[in-house]
């Protein structure tokens, strides 16, 4: 079959191939991700633009601070994972007109970023990773390769 001819993702579908590929990542409206990066963060300046927009890591007991369950979606007795990993749901329309592959190429891409992510900060809280050597690895690899 032609790229061209394959049919495009719908959200529900996007939402089950990145659920079974990462349990603890879920599509939220891009308004809710934008208020959890702003209340996590600490920047709440109207209008300011928020870093990592379109993805997020974030521990579930900080995460309820700022949302409701039914606000992600969530069933009253699901339980959260301890890290939960927030992406951006597309744009209806825009999903609509993408290619499907690269619809799932940039969902893999964010979901590679947030995985690096909570890999790196569990090393740090379980104290295996610390900035002095954090520094020395970046050092040893070159900064523009890290």
């Amino acid at each position: 079959m032609d790229v061209s001819e394959e049919r495009a993702l719908d959200v529900s579908e996007l939402e089950s191939i990145v659920r079974d590929a990462e349990p603890t990542a879920w599509l939220v409206p891009p308004r809710i991700l934008r208020r959890v990066i702003k209340r996590d963060k600490e920047l709440e300046f109207l209008g300011l633009q928020v870093p990592h927009r379109q993805v997020y890591t974030i521990a579930a007991a900080e995460l309820r601070a700022v949302v409701e369950g039914e606000e992600l979606g969530l069933r009253p007795d699901q339980e959260w994972p301890p890290v939960v990993i927030l992406l951006a749901r597309p744009d209806l329309e825009e999903l609509a007109i993408s290619p499907r592959d690269l619809v799932l190429i940039d969902y893999w891409r964010m979901l590679f970023h947030a995985r690096a992510h909570v890999a790196i900060e569990g090393r740090f809280a379980d104290g295996s990773l610390t900035d002095p050597v954090l520094h020395d690895r970046i050092g040893r690899i070159g900064r523009v390769e890290f």
